[in-house]
């Protein structure tokens, strides 16, 4: 039987996860919203004739700033994540970074974290409803691509 004193920490350590998730999701929003603003500034500029990718990439990009917005929140989650998921959460960031290609978007995001296995797993799974949405404005190699990542992530957080 617990006593009082023993649940304490762990009520503690849950609060601080819960806030340390709130201050994530708060400064991923903002990235996010200061990626759409570069996005749009970027529609304005002129694209090279020659250039029919790139047309096709800035027209995807254009048609849906808020997948592109949901893929960078997602991918920077996945950054920050501390475990491995035996290679699982590695290869959802490729599919991510490959997706984001095909949109012409270059991803950024902040460097390892050191978080325990729950809130790391915490992390996996908003990426995951991140992704999720991102998937009704995608069509294409990018839709792809954000598939693969979804099951990836599936299989990371089944691995323990």
């Amino acid at each position: 039987m617990l006593n009082k004193s023993m649940k304490t920490p762990l009520t503690a350590r849950m609060i601080r996860s819960a806030v340390f998730g709130l201050i994530l999701a708060v400064g991923f929003s903002a990235h996010a919203a200061s990626t759409a603003t570069k996005l749009k500034a970027s529609q304005n500029a002129t694209i090279p004739a020659g250039a029919k990718k790139g047309r096709a990439a800035a027209a995807a990009a254009a048609s849906n700033p808020n997948a592109v917005g949901l893929l960078d929140q997602a991918y920077g989650l996945l950054r920050t994540a501390d475990h491995d998921y035996k290679g699982h959460r590695v290869h959802a960031m490729h599919a991510i970074e490959a997706a984001a290609r095909e949109l012409g978007v270059k991803l950024g995001g902040g460097g390892i974290g050191k978080e325990a296995q729950t809130t790391s797993d915490s992390q996996l799974k908003s990426a995951e409803s991140l992704l999720q949405k991102a998937v009704g404005g995608l069509a294409g190699k990018p839709l792809r691509h954000v598939q693969v990542a979804l099951q990836q992530l599936g299989v990371a957080l089944r691995v323990k």
